[in-house]
């Protein structure tokens, strides 16, 4: 990539096992991970990663009933859940409804479907909405009143934005190269709609979409680039090779080929990151379809595992329930619903080694449910 060059002089450093081999770039860690070679599974329990948690039952009522969020916020008063197609709802800390705060849509303040971030600083919500190619929206969180749009600096899709401070988002792009002036994986703008810099894309793709993801625990983006088996972290403008893969077999050239493998990030903290990895299995002329597979990366170990359990709670039950989801924030969010929780509480509790503080916490939210209730949240800090 010469218009963003990568890290030259790669050396190769020890390797943790022989699913994983490190490859030095400057002061940057890449991990070569080999799929065909992963054999054990990695199961993780709520204590290998959680400081300290709290069940939240959100207020039952008609105007805020929701099944579970696509996507969370954490704040020290407040938490905003995103429900899929439904807008985002807004409750206290305490579970309390507050306010529908963006309408479902495609009218002009409407958000149907994207990405948002929050400016906590200034208590600002932004929202880049798929529909909306020219602008993002923007909410005061302390009022629910629209602030007016915020011009795009580049008109295209962006499936990823972040605020990261002093009035700069942050967005990565999804489009045709040169279509109305779309030349970028990413670019950071200011308020005013002005493009600060970017990441050039390379111009000999002429469909190009890139997946965007914040590490969780040191201020770090990576990005993945369709067609692209590396994933790239982020650093200084530049793209420095992270996670690069051999899959035991030549990876054919692109998604529209049988047996392409796609892998990207699902999630990232400190001591793992777990991978999505889509193997194409059907092609027609009008849709594509996948076989997915999960891997953990062990950072500190240097291991890669099979998933395990991902569906994390204090029983350690990986029965029912949604995935957990980290925020960049330093917390994680998990949804039950209530009569599940309710029927996973009667097995954890009858269980001599579920001990304190999880038995306590647990016998006092359920002992306030009823099988009729609104999802509770599990929410807690990570280390």
């Amino acid at each position: 990539m010469s218009s963003c060059p990568l890290a030259l002089l790669p050396s190769c450093l020890n390797q943790g096992d022989e699913t994983v081999t490190l490859i030095k770039h400057g002061k940057n860690t890449e991990y070569h991970i080999k799929t065909h070679l992963i054999k054990d599974s990695l199961h993780v329990r709520l204590s290998d990663f959680a400081s300290d948690f709290e069940f939240i039952p959100l207020e039952t009522r008609e105007e805020c009933l929701v099944s579970y969020g696509m996507d969370y916020y954490i704040g020290s008063e407040y938490f905003l859940m995103e429900i899929r197609f439904g807008g985002i709802y807004q409750f206290g800390r305490d579970g309390k409804f507050i306010r529908k705060f963006v309408e479902a849509g495609q009218g002009p303040t409407e958000f149907l479907e994207g990405d948002w971030t929050v400016d906590e600083e200034n208590q600002i919500l932004y929202l880049s909405d798929d529909a909306k190619k020219n602008y993002f929206l923007r909410f005061d969180l302390a009022t629910g009143k629209y602030l007016g749009d915020v011009k795009k600096a580049v008109t295209c899709r962006t499936p990823k934005i972040e605020y990261l401070n002093d009035g700069i988002l942050m967005a990565n792009t999804d489009g045709k190269y040169d279509e109305n002036g779309l030349s970028d994986y990413v670019f950071w703008q200011d308020l005013s709609g002005n493009k600060i810099r970017s990441i050039p894309a390379q111009n000999t793709e002429l469909m190009f979409w890139s997946s965007l993801s914040d590490a969780n625990c040191d201020n770090t983006y990576r990005l993945k680039i369709l067609n692209n088996d590396t994933l790239f972290s982020i650093l200084d403008n530049q793209l420095i090779p992270y996670l690069t893969f051999d899959f035991g077999r030549e990876n054919p050239p692109n998604r529209f080929h049988m047996g392409y493998i796609n892998i990207r990030i699902f999630s990232e903290i400190e001591p793992w990151i777990i991978l999505i990895m889509g193997t194409i299995n059907n092609v027609t002329k009008n849709n594509l379809s996948s076989r997915m597979q999960y891997y953990m990366l062990d950072k500190k170990q240097k291991v890669a595992y099979h998933r395990g359990s991902l569906y994390i709670d204090p029983t350690h039950s990986t029965d029912n329930g949604h995935y957990i989801t980290f925020n960049k924030n330093g917390m994680f969010v998990k949804v039950y619903q209530a009569i599940t929780l309710l029927e996973q509480a009667e097995k954890a509790l009858a269980d001599p080694d579920f001990k304190e503080p999880y038995r306590s916490k647990l016998e006092a939210v359920i002992s306030q449910l009823s099988e009729e209730d609104n999802p509770v949240l599990l929410i807690g800090r990570y280390r």
